[in-house]
């Protein structure tokens, strides 16, 4: 049946097999138990295993909820489940768009389960026509697949009608670098401010993501080996969960020992009705970097400085492994196209 299983993260995981995949082979599911303890993961376990094998016999009475009246529940399962409020906003807001394409276009469906797989293409086409880059409608179709996932967790359907929905193929965006002119600049105005000036050379030394760099944490910071932890948080956790350990250099090790700790966060919000609390992602752009490049007039972006420190890394004879982990890549292919990009501008 099902098995309990803890992975290197710590966390407990739920594995089962259900269904089957496109190949005909049965498909293995996975759920996190969201707990590092043994003996509650067991008693989590134990109720699962026993919903997996009633849901499998077919002996498990589906409880019927209307379209409009799944929003409640979802957003009742979201708070007990989700802490980071992002999260549970975006998939609210994703599923209020599915729900009220299917009140206008199949006003005669009444019930989740009643949502066919045919209907979320039509949901993909309708957003193309109101042309939503394919970048939004990926993320509202991972939200759906992670709804239905909720609702079969809830009993409410049998079968996810999202399981077979299919991303669009979205062309990855071209390489871009800071020139070093450009990064000269930057460091001859940042000295100002300097958290600024400490972001910045982080950025271009360790490729941290924005969302990684928001949630750095003084206890995530040793001075003594020079490392700085992307480490899973209360409410954030890195991408595909995975932590790794930064190697910083003696001046950026300074540089941030000499920053002033006014929250368990490093780089903290310094004036409004938020002072002293951490930035989001979106916020580290618009209000620190994006004003900061556009008074220099330099055209770029956050991920760009995740572009400028891969490229140079492989500029400089770094071995493309190591740029893989420090850039927390799951395939090498996605580091790989830093090398492609370096021998196409030569």
């Amino acid at each position: 049946m099902a098995w309990l299983k803890r992975r290197d993260n710590g966390y407990y995981y739920i594995y089962w097999y259900e269904g089957q995949t496109g190949g005909g082979k049965p498909k293995k599911c996975m759920k996190s138990l969201k707990t590092k303890n043994r003996k509650r993961a067991e008693l989590v376990y134990k109720t699962y295993d026993e919903k997996i094998y009633f849901r499998k016999q077919g002996l498990l009475t589906m409880n019927k909820i209307e379209i409009e009246a799944f929003k409640p529940r979802l957003e009742s399962y979201l708070n007990a489940h989700f802490d980071n409020q992002h999260t549970r906003r975006k998939y609210l807001g994703h599923y209020k768009l599915f729900a009220d394409f299917m009140s206008k276009k199949y006003n005669y469906v009444k019930y989740i389960h009643e949502v066919k797989d045919t209907y979320f293409v039509e949901f993909k086409i309708c957003e193309q026509e109101n042309k939503k880059s394919p970048h939004s409608i990926n993320g509202e179709v991972r939200s759906l697949h992670k709804i239905f996932k909720i609702a079969k967790e809830l009993n409410h359907i049998n079968e996810n009608p999202a399981d077979n929905m299919s991303m669009i193929r979205v062309k990855k965006p071209r390489v871009e670098a800071y020139s070093q002119d450009e990064i000269r600049l930057m460091f001859k105005y940042s000295k100002k401010d300097p958290m600024l000036d400490t972001m910045i050379l982080l950025l271009l030394q360790t490729g941290s993501r924005k969302e990684e760099v928001s949630n750095f944490k003084w206890n995530d910071f040793n001075r003594d080996n020079n490392t700085l932890k992307v480490s899973r948080k209360d409410d954030w956790h890195p991408k595909r969960d995975k932590e790794r350990i930064l190697r910083l250099s003696d001046k950026l090790t300074r540089m941030l020992s000499k920053l002033k700790r006014e929250s368990d966060y490093i780089f903290t919000q310094k004036a409004g009705r938020n002072k002293g609390k951490k930035f989001s992602g979106s916020q580290l752009y618009r209000y620190v970097i994006y004003n900061f490049l556009k008074k220099l007039a330099i055209k770029g972006h956050l991920h760009k400085f995740r572009d400028t420190y891969a490229s140079y890394s492989i500029a400089c004879g770094v071995d493309i492994a190591k740029v893989q982990h420090r850039l927390g890549h799951e395939s090498l292919k996605e580091t790989d196209r830093y090398t492609l990009w370096l021998l196409m501008s030569q």
